[in-house]
C-alpha cells in the first residue's frame, strides 16, 4: 500500500471534458468534489504529531538506547561514528519524519504481535536497524558478546553469519556474530541529502489496520512475516543471530535445494541456479538473490563467468552498494601501494556504482575506465557492468535471506509446525 497525502480537484475534472459532459455539469461535479475535500481531514483530529525537533529528538534517544544495549555504554568508534554520521543527514535535511512514523508503526506491530521486515534500501541504515524497522545490521562484519560488550570488527568478510564461532576472550560466552557490510549512501545519497525511502513488509491482518500519511511510505503485505508470526506463536521459539550464523545444516538444505515453501529459494527456477552455483555460505547465498533480481547480472553474465571460473561469490557484480565498497577497496588499495592519491576519489566510486545501477556503463563507464585498470579492475569487471541494466539494493536481499533462513531454521527443526503454518498461509485448510 502506498499512501500519499493530496488529490487534485481541477486536475481530476478537467479529464471529464474528454468524455462530452457540458461545462455546467463539470462545473457542478467540481464544487461538491472541492466541498468535500476540504472537509477531510487527513490525519485524524485527535491525533498530534510532534514536532520535528522531538522527533528528532526520540528517534536519537532510541537508536543510542539500542546502540548501547547491543554494544555497550562506552560504543567503538566504528559503531559510534556511522550512527552519529546518519544522525546528522536525519537532523541537517529534516528527515526526522521519514523514521519516526515507521518506527511507530513498527512499535505497535510488534507490540500486537506481529513482527515487521524491510524492503528495498531500508536496511543500509544502522539507524533504521537500531529502530527495529530491519533485520539487516549495515556494520562490517563483527564479533560482539551480550554480556561483557566485547566487540572486533572483522575484515575480508562480508556477512558475520560466515564467521567462524568463536568464545568472548573475555567472559568465555559465545559471540554473536554480525553486521553485513551495507554503505549507507544507498538510502541516503553520497552527501546524505537524498530523501531516505523507508519500506516496510508487515503481516496482512496489522496492514490492513492502517490509515494517510504525509509522505511516500511503502506498506506491504508480505506472507514470510504472516509465517515468522504463526510459526512463534505455534512453537514458542524464535531463531538467533547465532542460529543463522551456525548455518552448516541450511546451507546443506539449500544446496541440496530442500528449500520447497521457502520464499525466494522455492520457484523452480531459482532451485536450478542454487543448484548450478552451489552457495557456500550465507553471504553467496545473498549474492545469488541479488544477481537473480538485478537485470542483465546473471544471466548471459554472472552465469557464464561462473561456469569459466572468470570470477566467484565474492567478486561478481550483484548489487550497487558492493559496486561502491570494491571500487574503493580497489581504490584505498591502489593509495597504499603507491604512497599517493588514486586515479579516483570516493566520490567517483559512488559515481560509477551509480552508473552501473541505472544501467548506463555502456556509455558512461568509458571514462573512467583507464583509472580503473590502473587501480587495478579487471578487464572482466568492466565488461560484465557494460550488460547490466540494473542492480539490485544489497540491503533487500541482506533482509529477505535473513528471513528465508529464520523460516527454513523452522522448517528443519519444526516440520509439522511448518507445514501447518504453511497450509495456514495458503489457506489449503
Amino acid at each position: 500500500m502506498k499512501t500519499k497525502i493530496g488529490f487534485n480537484v481541477h486536475s481530476y475534472f478537467s479529464k471529464m471534458n474528454d468524455v462530452n459532459f457540458s461545462s455546467d455539469i463539470i462545473n457542478e461535479y467540481r464544487h461538491r468534489a472541492q466541498m468535500i475535500v476540504d472537509n477531510i481531514s487527513s490525519i485524524p483530529s485527535d491525533t498530534h504529531l510532534a514536532d520535528s525537533e522531538k522527533k528528532y529528538d526520540e528517534i536519537k534517544e532510541k537508536a543510542y538506547l539500542k546502540a548501547r544495549e547491543l554494544y555497550g555504554e562506552d560504543l567503538h568508534e566504528f559503531v559510534k561514528a556511522r550512527l552519529e554520521k546518519e544522525l546528522g543527514f536525519i537532523s541537517e535535511n529534516d528527515f526526522s519524519l521519514c523514521f519516526w512514523l515507521p518506527m511507530k508503526i513498527a512499535d505497535d506491530s510488534k507490540s500486537k504481535g506481529c513482527p515487521v521486515m524491510s524492503s528495498g534500501a531500508t536496511g543500509s541504515s544502522l539507524v533504521a536497524y537500531l529502530l527495529g524497522l530491519t533485520h539487516v545490521n549495515p556494520l562490517g562484519a563483527h564479533y560482539r558478546c551480550n554480556d561483557c560488550h566485547y566487540i572486533k570488527f572483522v575484515d575480508d568478510y562480508n556477512s558475520g553469519f560466515d564467521l567462524p564461532a568463536k568464545k568472548c576472550p573475555n567472559c568465555g560466552n559465545d559471540l554473536i556474530r554480525d553486521g553485513h557490510n551495507v554503505p549507507y549512501e544507498t538510502l541516503f545519497g553520497f552527501c546524505g541529502d537524498k530523501e531516505p525511502s523507508i519500506e516496510l513488509n508487515l503481516c496482512e491482518e496489522y496492514k490492513d489496520t492502517l490509515y494517510e500519511t504525509l509522505f511516500w511510505l511503502d506498506i506491504l503485505g508480505n506472507d514470510a512475516v504472516q509465517m515468522l508470526k504463526i510459526l512463534k506463536e505455534k512453537t514458542g521459539v524464535e531463531p538467533s543471530e547465532n542460529d543463522l550464523a551456525d548455518n552448516a545444516k541450511l546451507l546443506k538444505s539449500i544446496k541440496e535445494v530442500n528449500t520447497d515453501f521457502i520464499p525466494e529459494m522455492g520457484t523452480e527456477y531459482v532451485k536450478k541456479q542454487i543448484e548450478r552455483t552451489q552457495p557456500q555460505k550465507f553471504s553467496d547465498v545473498v549474492v545469488l538473490n541479488g544477481l537473480l533480481h538485478s537485470t542483465g547480472a546473471y544471466v548471459y553474465n554472472a552465469e557464464k563467468m561462473f561456469e569459466n571460473n572468470v570470477c566467484d561469490f565474492e567478486s561478481v557484480i550483484a548489487f550497487r552498494d558492493d559496486v561502491l565498497l570494491y571500487l574503493d577497496k580497489r581504490r584505498k588499495e591502489y593509495i597504499e601501494r603507491n604512497g599517493n592519491d588514486a586515479p579516483i576519489s570516493h566520490l567517483d566510486c559512488y559515481k560509477i556504482s551509480e552508473i552501473m545501477r541505472k544501467g548506463r556503463a555502456k556509455r558512461e563507464l568509458s571514462k573512467y575506465k583507464n583509472a580503473l585498470c590502473e587501480i587495478g579492475v579487471p578487464d572482466w569487471y568492466i565488461d560484465s557492468a557494460k550488460e547490466i541494466s540494473y542492480l539490485f539494493p544489497k540491503a533487500h536481499s541482506v533482509e529477505y535471506m535473513i528471513v528465508s533462513f529464520k523460516l527454513l531454521w523452522y522448517k528443519l527443526n519444526y516440520p509439522n509446525e511448518y507445514l501447518k503454518a504453511y497450509n495456514e498461509i495458503n489457506k489449503e485448510i
